[in-house]
């Protein structure tokens, strides 16, 4: 089981980074205590790119797994299925909309981004519970 323990580990990083990303509720209580990482324009862009971020590791972790020879189960497999899928459709959303917010920093989060980003969480959370 020494594959499912590194897309567990790979998880953890994740959440821990993702409860250190601020959100958009602190940075307007105290905007002079957000620290956003480098790149991002706000603390929208910062959680979204670092969900996506933490999709990709999980996706990549899994990929290297079964090349190597690991057989998920059926809940893993239908679980990465759908993490894969969606960071397909969620780069490109997201990459269209961190070049809108450099020219205007106000622009908002689209719908389907926001919706495929939820997806993503799920499929994190979705991963955590199946490898422990």
């Amino acid at each position: 089981m020494k594959t499912l323990k590194s897309i567990w580990t790979v998880l953890l990083i994740a959440a821990v980074v993702l409860t250190v990303v601020p959100t958009t509720g602190c940075a307007a209580k105290n905007p002079a205590t957000v620290v956003l990482p480098a790149g991002a324009i706000n603390s929208t862009d910062a959680k979204i790119n670092a969900v996506l971020q933490a999709g990709h590791a999980a996706a990549t972790q899994y990929i290297t797994d079964r090349s190597n020879g690991f057989t998920p189960t059926p809940a893993l497999a239908t679980t990465m299925s759908t993490l894969i899928h969606v960071l397909n459709i969620a780069d490109p959303l997201y990459q269209t909309y961190h070049t809108a917010l450099k020219t205007n920093p106000a622009a908002p989060e689209p719908a389907n981004l926001a919706a495929a980003i939820t997806q993503i969480q799920t499929a994190l959370n979705n991963i955590v519970t199946i490898t422990k």
